[in-house]
């Protein structure tokens, strides 16, 4: 039976990593039903320039819009991903979509997780 849950996505400053330029990276956390992985979004940001409330990046130059497009990429392609996902599988963990983000042409991975939720 098909357990459609609802997947969350936040971004957040991590800032207990940031660089000695003073740079914290972006995370994005990803929750499928109360579990949650974290990844990195590749980018990083003073945190004077983040904001808290809406998640993104308040920063008037080209590198807060690429920063903040970059966000919104990718929330489009984890929820396209999800979506497709939904079709083809009665579950899903946050790992499993993490995984196909960052590696989604590695039939290896996809197997390793096949195989532990649908042992034969």
């Amino acid at each position: 039976m098909k357990k459609h849950c609802k997947l969350s996505i936040l971004f957040w400053l991590w800032k207990a990593k940031a660089a000695k330029d003073g740079k914290a990276p972006i995370y994005a956390r990803l929750t499928i039903d109360n579990e949650n992985v974290e990844m990195s979004t590749g980018r990083k940001v003073l945190p004077e320039f983040w904001d808290n409330n809406s998640k993104t990046v308040k920063e008037k130059g080209v590198e807060g819009k690429k920063t903040n497009s970059h966000l919104r990429d990718m929330t489009v392609d984890s929820e396209r991903l999800y979506t497709v996902l939904q079709s083809r599988y009665d579950q899903i963990d946050p790992g499993l979509l993490k995984m196909l983000y960052k590696n989604p042409f590695d039939q290896k991975l996809k197997l390793q997780w096949k195989k532990k939720f649908y042992p034969r």
